[in-house]
């Protein structure tokens, strides 16, 4: 498995591979404004992990603090993708849903 994509505050925009270059600035802007830079790059990792095994405890832990970077809410990870959806141009949208339909489970 691949390691969780660092969000240590460097700024850092995700990259996501094959969009666009209008979609990549809408990606950066988003991330710039509504999300946090580089967070659509770790709901796509968590969103990865979730599919491998949905009834891990890391998802519905009675003791969960909420934190995004600890205890993420699945329900704010598909958010997350939905807003990313949601903006991105057409073309770069479909690709974006065929990607996540490809992990084996569309969150949107």
């Amino acid at each position: 498995m691949k390691a969780r994509p660092a969000n240590d505050g460097s700024g850092e925009i995700s990259q996501l591979p094959g969009l666009s270059p209008r979609g990549r600035a809408v990606l950066a802007g988003l991330e710039s404004t509504r999300l946090l830079p580089g967070q659509v790059q770790e709901a796509l990792w968590y969103w990865r992990v979730y599919l491998r095994d949905p009834r891990a405890r890391r998802w519905d832990r009675p003791d969960c603090c909420g934190e995004w970077h600890c205890c993420p809410d699945i329900g704010e990870v598909c958010m997350v993708l939905r807003v990313v959806v949601h903006h991105l141009p057409r073309r770069d949208a479909r690709r974006f849903r065929s990607a996540l339909g490809a992990l084996g489970g569309d969150p949107l």
